[in-house]
This record gives structure tokens, sequence and C-alpha cells, in this order.
């Protein structure tokens, strides 16, 4: 159990694997990330700009920082600010260093082609979990409607 403390906060590093099946997998947009634990959530956090402006098939790592204490990690919600769309073919996210998991999404676009995609794919916001093959979607409506 890793449990940020207020003055120093929780380090979470993010490595995402690109997409090599489209050469405009990559994305100069802003990329924010949210990150879901069993007792909280982070606020929203903006992965350094550029970060995802890479060619197809590169591994990059978003790093940000919350002294939001979540408890344990279970999952990260994405979200492109444009619409020069973005494809992740999978994503690893430590906790302090603690690898959690590896999560590798069905579709893995964030883009504006489709924004009313039931499992957030092909929209400009998706939760996908690490450890398990299925979206999150489901559980994090559940958990905004307690």
């Amino acid at each position: 159990i890793i449990h940020s403390t207020p003055l120093t906060g929780t380090t979470y590093d993010i490595s995402a694997m690109i997409s090599s099946e489209d050469d405009r997998s990559g994305t100069a947009d802003d990329v924010y990330v949210q990150i879901f634990g069993t007792t909280g959530t982070t606020e929203e956090l903006m992965c350094p700009s550029g970060t995802f402006d890479v060619s197809p098939g590169a591994t990059v790592t978003c790093t940000v920082t919350s002294t939001i204490d979540i408890g344990d990690y279970t999952c990260v919600t994405w979200r492109l600010d444009g619409t020069d769309g973005l494809q992740i073919a999978e994503f690893t996210t430590s906790v302090d260093g603690v690898v959690q998991g590896a999560a590798t999404p069905t579709d893995g676009w964030l883009d504006n082609d489709d924004v009313n995609s039931y499992y957030g794919n092909n929209g400009l916001t998706a939760t996908w979990c690490t450890g398990i093959e299925i979206y999150c979607d489901l559980l994090w409506a559940m958990l905004n409607y307690i």
C-alpha cells in the first residue's frame, strides 16, 4: 500500500507505448490524467507538454505528482485537450517507483471521431485500468454515482 504524504505527495509515472498501427498515433495536444484509487481520486493532472508528440511505436513517460491520498491504485482516466488524436497501445503505471500493472486498451484511441462511444475509446476521454483487460468506465460511473 502506497499513500501520499501532504508535504511531498505521491509520484505517478505512466509509461505509454504509442501505437505503431497509424502514422498519426502521437499527438501535439496536451494530455491530462486523473488517477483513481480504492479511497480517492487525484485532481486532473497535465502531463508535461509535448510528452506525446512522438513517432508511432515510441514509449513515453508522463510523470505527475499529487498530495491527494487515493489508497491503492486502480485506474487512470486520460483526457486529450484538442482534436489531434492519440492512440495508446499499452501503458504501465508506477506509484512512487513501484509498478502497479500494465493495461492494453482494446482500441486505445483518444480522438473526437466518435465522442459517444460507450467504452470511452474514440472519445476525448477514456478510463483504463491496469492489471485487468477491460475498460473501467462502468466502475468509474458507479464511483461517481455513489
